[in-house]
Protein backbone atom coordinates (compact mmCIF):
# COMPACT_ATOMS: atom_id res chain seq x y z
CA UNK A 1 0.00 0.00 0.00
CA UNK A 2 1.38 3.37 -1.17
CA UNK A 3 1.64 6.10 2.08
CA UNK A 4 -0.61 9.57 2.01
CA UNK A 5 1.06 12.64 2.29
CA UNK A 6 0.31 12.98 6.10
CA UNK A 7 2.03 9.60 6.71
CA UNK A 8 5.54 10.93 4.91
CA UNK A 9 5.43 14.37 6.70
CA UNK A 10 6.88 13.14 9.77
CA UNK A 11 9.60 11.14 8.29
CA UNK A 12 10.99 14.45 5.97
CA UNK A 13 10.67 16.47 8.94
CA UNK A 14 12.65 13.77 11.07
CA UNK A 15 14.93 13.16 7.99
CA UNK A 16 14.64 9.32 8.39
CA UNK A 17 15.59 7.77 5.46
CA UNK A 18 14.95 4.40 7.15
CA UNK A 19 11.34 5.32 7.66
CA UNK A 20 11.73 6.14 3.86
CA UNK A 21 12.59 3.26 2.54
CA UNK A 22 10.01 1.14 4.41
CA UNK A 23 7.31 3.17 3.75
CA UNK A 24 7.38 4.73 0.31
CA UNK A 25 5.89 2.44 -2.48
CA UNK A 26 8.49 0.91 -5.41
CA UNK A 27 6.11 1.66 -8.61
CA UNK A 28 5.96 5.63 -7.63
CA UNK A 29 7.64 7.99 -10.07
CA UNK A 30 10.19 9.74 -7.53
CA UNK A 31 11.62 12.57 -10.32
CA UNK A 32 12.36 9.52 -13.09
CA UNK A 33 14.35 7.44 -10.64
CA UNK A 34 13.71 4.50 -8.65
CA UNK A 35 13.00 4.19 -5.22
CA UNK A 36 16.47 3.81 -3.75
CA UNK A 37 18.08 6.17 -6.36
CA UNK A 38 15.83 9.05 -4.78
CA UNK A 39 16.00 8.34 -1.04
CA UNK A 40 19.99 8.32 -1.63
CA UNK A 41 19.80 11.52 -3.25
CA UNK A 42 17.26 12.98 -1.04
CA UNK A 43 19.77 11.70 1.89
CA UNK A 44 22.47 13.55 0.45
CA UNK A 45 19.87 16.80 1.00
CA UNK A 46 19.27 15.69 4.63
CA UNK A 47 23.35 15.64 5.41
CA UNK A 48 23.28 19.02 3.84
CA UNK A 49 20.77 20.23 6.30
CA UNK A 50 22.60 18.26 9.09
CA UNK A 51 26.33 19.01 8.16
CA UNK A 52 26.28 22.38 6.93
CA UNK A 53 23.60 24.04 7.64
CA UNK A 54 23.42 22.21 11.84
CA UNK A 55 19.86 21.31 11.57
CA UNK A 56 18.49 18.87 13.45
CA UNK A 57 14.72 18.48 12.23
CA UNK A 58 12.97 20.07 9.18
CA UNK A 59 9.58 22.53 10.08
CA UNK A 60 6.73 21.78 6.87
CA UNK A 61 4.84 24.54 5.76
CA UNK A 62 1.98 23.86 2.79
CA UNK A 63 2.09 25.17 -0.09
CA UNK A 64 1.72 24.31 -4.18
CA UNK A 65 4.01 24.96 -7.53
CA UNK A 66 3.51 28.28 -8.69
CA UNK A 67 5.39 27.73 -11.98
CA UNK A 68 3.04 28.00 -14.61
CA UNK A 69 5.32 26.17 -17.19
CA UNK A 70 5.98 23.03 -14.71
CA UNK A 71 3.63 20.17 -15.57
CA UNK A 72 3.03 20.36 -11.49
CA UNK A 73 1.64 23.48 -11.44
CA UNK A 74 -1.28 23.80 -9.12
CA UNK A 75 -0.05 20.81 -7.04
CA UNK A 76 -0.25 20.58 -3.80
CA UNK A 77 3.44 20.31 -1.76
CA UNK A 78 4.81 21.02 1.40
CA UNK A 79 7.96 23.22 2.16
CA UNK A 80 10.31 21.65 4.60
CA UNK A 81 12.64 24.29 5.96
CA UNK A 82 15.56 24.26 8.46
CA UNK A 83 14.87 24.85 11.85
CA UNK A 84 18.02 26.84 12.11
CA UNK A 85 19.33 27.77 8.95
CA UNK A 86 16.09 28.25 7.88
CA UNK A 87 17.15 27.30 4.06
CA UNK A 88 14.45 24.48 3.17
CA UNK A 89 13.40 21.85 0.49
CA UNK A 90 10.16 22.07 -1.81
CA UNK A 91 7.95 18.72 -2.50
CA UNK A 92 5.65 18.37 -4.80
CA UNK A 93 2.94 15.23 -3.99
CA UNK A 94 0.43 14.10 -6.90
CA UNK A 95 -1.54 11.89 -5.14
CA UNK A 96 -4.25 9.33 -6.17
CA UNK A 97 -7.52 11.70 -5.97
CA UNK A 98 -9.69 8.73 -4.84
CA UNK A 99 -7.53 6.72 -2.11
CA UNK A 100 -4.78 10.17 -1.61
CA UNK A 101 -2.08 7.77 -1.44
CA UNK A 102 1.12 9.28 -2.84
CA UNK A 103 2.07 8.49 -6.58
CA UNK A 104 4.67 10.68 -7.17
CA UNK A 105 7.64 13.38 -5.85
CA UNK A 106 9.33 15.84 -7.28
CA UNK A 107 10.98 18.77 -6.01
CA UNK A 108 10.09 22.71 -6.77
CA UNK A 109 11.61 25.83 -7.72
CA UNK A 110 8.72 27.57 -7.37
CA UNK A 111 6.60 27.02 -4.69
CA UNK A 112 4.12 29.44 -2.81
CA UNK A 113 3.45 28.97 0.84
CA UNK A 114 -0.26 29.46 2.01
CA UNK A 115 0.51 32.71 3.39
CA UNK A 116 1.01 33.69 -0.46
CA UNK A 117 4.96 33.72 -0.35
CA UNK A 118 6.70 32.63 -3.11
CA UNK A 119 9.99 30.34 -2.42
CA UNK A 120 12.23 30.44 -5.35
CA UNK A 121 15.54 28.84 -3.76
CA UNK A 122 14.94 25.18 -2.40
CA UNK A 123 17.57 22.93 -2.44
CA UNK A 124 17.57 20.55 -5.35
CA UNK A 125 17.19 16.64 -5.41
CA UNK A 126 19.65 15.15 -7.66
CA UNK A 127 17.60 13.27 -10.11
CA UNK A 128 20.77 11.87 -12.19
CA UNK A 129 21.13 8.01 -12.28
CA UNK A 130 24.03 6.31 -13.17
CA UNK A 131 22.43 3.12 -13.86
CA UNK A 132 20.76 5.56 -17.08
CA UNK A 133 24.08 5.96 -18.10
CA UNK A 134 25.22 3.29 -18.86
CA UNK A 135 26.22 1.72 -22.60
CA UNK A 136 23.22 1.53 -24.08
CA UNK A 137 22.37 -1.15 -27.14
CA UNK A 138 18.83 -0.29 -29.20
CA UNK A 139 17.34 -4.35 -28.78
CA UNK A 140 14.49 -5.17 -30.98
CA UNK A 141 11.82 -3.47 -28.18
CA UNK A 142 13.72 -0.31 -28.39
CA UNK A 143 12.68 0.01 -32.28
CA UNK A 144 9.12 -1.26 -32.10
CA UNK A 145 8.52 1.19 -29.39
CA UNK A 146 10.41 3.93 -31.26
CA UNK A 147 7.87 3.04 -33.99
CA UNK A 148 5.12 3.44 -31.61
CA UNK A 149 5.95 6.44 -30.23
CA UNK A 150 6.02 7.70 -34.10
CA UNK A 151 2.83 6.12 -35.08
CA UNK A 152 1.15 7.75 -32.01
CA UNK A 153 2.29 11.42 -32.31
CA UNK A 154 1.63 11.31 -36.10
CA UNK A 155 -2.30 10.01 -35.21
CA UNK A 156 -2.67 13.19 -33.18
CA UNK A 157 -0.82 15.85 -35.48
CA UNK A 158 -1.82 14.81 -38.65
CA UNK A 159 -2.78 18.44 -39.64
CA UNK A 160 -1.45 22.25 -39.52
CA UNK A 161 -3.94 22.71 -36.90
CA UNK A 162 -5.68 20.11 -35.04
CA UNK A 163 -9.03 19.92 -33.14
CA UNK A 164 -10.36 17.47 -31.20
CA UNK A 165 -13.20 16.81 -29.04
CA UNK A 166 -12.78 15.64 -25.40
CA UNK A 167 -14.27 11.79 -26.24
CA UNK A 168 -11.40 11.49 -29.01
CA UNK A 169 -8.74 12.69 -27.15
CA UNK A 170 -9.54 10.86 -24.22
CA UNK A 171 -9.12 7.28 -26.47
CA UNK A 172 -5.86 8.46 -28.13
CA UNK A 173 -4.84 8.74 -24.37
CA UNK A 174 -5.83 5.67 -22.94
CA UNK A 175 -4.70 3.85 -26.01
CA UNK A 176 -1.10 5.00 -25.56
CA UNK A 177 -0.62 4.96 -22.34
CA UNK A 178 1.05 1.52 -21.93
CA UNK A 179 3.46 3.24 -24.39
CA UNK A 180 4.03 5.30 -20.92
CA UNK A 181 4.72 2.75 -19.08
CA UNK A 182 7.43 1.30 -20.87
CA UNK A 183 8.91 4.23 -21.80
CA UNK A 184 8.85 4.81 -17.60
CA UNK A 185 10.44 1.28 -17.45
CA UNK A 186 13.43 1.03 -19.53
CA UNK A 187 13.83 4.14 -22.16
CA UNK A 188 13.01 7.08 -19.49
CA UNK A 189 16.61 8.88 -20.39
CA UNK A 190 16.51 7.87 -24.38
CA UNK A 191 15.65 11.19 -26.36
CA UNK A 192 14.00 9.55 -29.05
CA UNK A 193 10.70 9.49 -27.07
CA UNK A 194 10.87 13.19 -26.37
CA UNK A 195 8.80 14.27 -28.97
CA UNK A 196 6.07 12.20 -28.28
CA UNK A 197 6.40 12.68 -24.19
CA UNK A 198 6.57 16.53 -24.76
CA UNK A 199 2.74 15.94 -26.51
CA UNK A 200 1.45 13.58 -24.45
CA UNK A 201 2.04 14.72 -21.07
CA UNK A 202 -0.40 18.07 -21.10
CA UNK A 203 -2.77 16.71 -23.39
CA UNK A 204 -2.79 13.78 -20.56
CA UNK A 205 -3.48 16.09 -18.10
CA UNK A 206 -5.77 18.05 -19.96
CA UNK A 207 -7.76 15.08 -20.37
CA UNK A 208 -7.42 14.27 -16.18
CA UNK A 209 -9.03 17.81 -15.96
CA UNK A 210 -12.02 17.49 -18.32
CA UNK A 211 -12.98 14.32 -17.34
CA UNK A 212 -12.84 14.58 -13.39
CA UNK A 213 -16.82 13.58 -12.11
CA UNK A 214 -17.54 16.42 -9.91
CA UNK A 215 -20.94 18.33 -9.40
CA UNK A 216 -20.07 22.01 -9.74
CA UNK A 217 -23.40 23.54 -9.51
CA UNK A 218 -23.81 21.67 -6.00
CA UNK A 219 -19.88 22.86 -5.25
CA UNK A 220 -21.00 26.43 -6.10
CA UNK A 221 -23.64 26.41 -4.12
CA UNK A 222 -21.60 25.26 -1.06
CA UNK A 223 -19.03 28.34 -2.10
CA UNK A 224 -22.14 31.25 -2.25
CA UNK A 225 -23.26 29.78 1.33
CA UNK A 226 -20.06 30.16 2.54
CA UNK A 227 -19.09 33.69 1.22
CA UNK A 228 -23.17 35.17 1.71
CA UNK A 229 -24.31 32.81 4.87
CA UNK A 230 -21.70 31.50 6.73
CA UNK A 231 -17.90 32.56 5.91
CA UNK A 232 -16.47 30.82 9.23
CA UNK A 233 -17.26 27.29 7.13
CA UNK A 234 -14.78 28.76 3.99
CA UNK A 235 -11.67 26.60 5.34
CA UNK A 236 -13.88 23.66 5.07
CA UNK A 237 -14.96 24.40 1.79
CA UNK A 238 -11.34 25.04 0.51
CA UNK A 239 -10.27 21.83 2.68
CA UNK A 240 -12.75 19.67 1.09
CA UNK A 241 -12.26 20.66 -2.59
CA UNK A 242 -8.71 21.15 -2.35
CA UNK A 243 -7.67 17.85 -4.23
CA UNK A 244 -10.74 18.36 -7.21
CA UNK A 245 -8.20 21.75 -7.51
CA UNK A 246 -5.33 19.88 -7.92
CA UNK A 247 -6.84 18.35 -10.81
CA UNK A 248 -8.62 21.28 -12.63
CA UNK A 249 -5.28 23.35 -11.76
CA UNK A 250 -3.54 21.68 -14.56
CA UNK A 251 -5.65 23.69 -17.25
CA UNK A 252 -4.60 26.88 -16.13
CA UNK A 253 -0.99 26.77 -18.14
CA UNK A 254 -3.83 26.57 -21.21
CA UNK A 255 -6.40 29.19 -20.04
CA UNK A 256 -6.05 32.11 -22.43
CA UNK A 257 -9.31 33.64 -22.12
CA UNK A 258 -8.92 34.99 -25.95
CA UNK A 259 -9.40 31.19 -27.31
CA UNK A 260 -11.25 29.78 -24.41
CA UNK A 261 -14.05 32.42 -25.61
CA UNK A 262 -14.14 30.64 -28.98
CA UNK A 263 -14.95 27.52 -27.30
CA UNK A 264 -11.40 25.66 -27.23
CA UNK A 265 -8.27 25.19 -25.35
CA UNK A 266 -4.53 25.37 -27.60
CA UNK A 267 -2.55 22.55 -25.84
CA UNK A 268 0.24 22.86 -28.25
CA UNK A 269 1.29 25.27 -31.18
CA UNK A 270 3.81 23.15 -32.98
CA UNK A 271 1.90 21.73 -34.16
CA UNK A 272 -1.40 22.92 -33.34
CA UNK A 273 -3.16 21.13 -30.73
CA UNK A 274 -7.00 22.23 -29.69
CA UNK A 275 -9.58 20.53 -28.00
CA UNK A 276 -13.05 21.73 -26.96
CA UNK A 277 -13.63 23.34 -24.34
CA UNK A 278 -17.48 24.40 -25.03
CA UNK A 279 -19.33 23.21 -21.55
CA UNK A 280 -16.53 23.30 -19.31
CA UNK A 281 -16.78 26.71 -18.41
CA UNK A 282 -17.81 25.33 -14.71
CA UNK A 283 -14.16 24.19 -14.46
CA UNK A 284 -12.91 27.87 -14.76
CA UNK A 285 -15.40 29.19 -12.50
CA UNK A 286 -14.50 26.65 -10.28
CA UNK A 287 -10.79 27.56 -10.36
CA UNK A 288 -11.48 31.30 -9.69
CA UNK A 289 -13.89 30.48 -6.42
CA UNK A 290 -11.17 28.23 -4.94
CA UNK A 291 -8.65 30.68 -5.65
CA UNK A 292 -11.06 33.79 -4.02
CA UNK A 293 -11.17 31.50 -1.19
CA UNK A 294 -7.59 30.97 -1.01
CA UNK A 295 -7.06 34.72 -1.15
CA UNK A 296 -9.83 35.22 1.69
CA UNK A 297 -8.51 32.54 3.85
CA UNK A 298 -4.80 33.89 3.74
CA UNK A 299 -5.08 37.94 3.23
Amino acid sequence: MKPNIQQLIPYISNMDTNKLQETLSDDCNYMGLSKTHFITNLADVFDHFRFECKDTMLIPSNGICCEKDCSNFGGIGVCFKGNKSQKYLSLIFGTDMDTEEVTTIFDCQNFQLTTGEILTESLEIDNSDDEQHKAFTPDPDYYILVQQTNAAYNELCKDKINFYFIEDIHLWVDKHRPIIMEIAENYIDHQAFDKFLLLFQPVSDVVEALTVKADFTAIKKEFDTCIYDNRSKLHTWYKKYSKLYGVISKLNKFYDYRVISKGYLQISDKPIIRISFVGMEDRVEFTQNFTKAYKLLNY
